[in-house]
């Protein structure tokens, strides 16, 4: 997923067999051993209309694109929950910080919250300051609401 469609070589990781550390950009924190010629697409013309509750994003740096591609989806009527990784190793080969992902969402009326044994809490409150976060959630005023927060 991107904010345009077009082509890009997906760098593969020499010490992961199953993909996950595979990125579009390279990546300062792994060895990569090839590349695979992939298709780029927004999530808008993936998914032909079809109604979206929840965004879960899991792309390797590349979530800020993958959200702007998304644009119409964040913006529309019913906007979806989204979560997403917080890394700024993966963040930083494509250019921009994971403060980045929340000023965009923060622009579309979305806060951002951290899972915990109390609930959801909000982002700002978290403890520190990780460079990696596994998922954040971002949730908008009627989602607040429906959740009774």
């Amino acid at each position: 997923l991107s904010d345009q469609a077009g082509q890009c070589a997906i760098n593969l990781s020499e010490n992961d067999p199953i993909g996950c550390q595979s990125s579009l950009r390279n990546r300062t924190d792994c060895q990569h051993s090839g590349a695979v010629e992939v298709q780029l697409v927004t999530l808008v013309e993936t998914l032909h209309d079809i109604p979206i509750r929840l965004i879960k994003l899991d792309v390797e740096g590349g979530e800020l694109p993958a959200l702007k591609g998304a644009m119409p989806i964040l913006s529309g009527v019913k906007q979806p929950v989204i979560t997403f990784e917080w890394n700024r190793t993966t963040a930083s080969a494509f250019g921009y910080t994971p403060e980045a992902i929340g000023e965009f969402l923060g622009n579309l009326g979305y806060s951002l919250f951290l899972a915990s044994p109390q609930g959801l809490i909000p982002f700002k409150d978290r403890p520190n300051n990780p460079g990696w976060i596994p998922m954040v959630w971002a949730l908008t005023a009627q989602h607040k609401k429906e959740l009774g927060m």
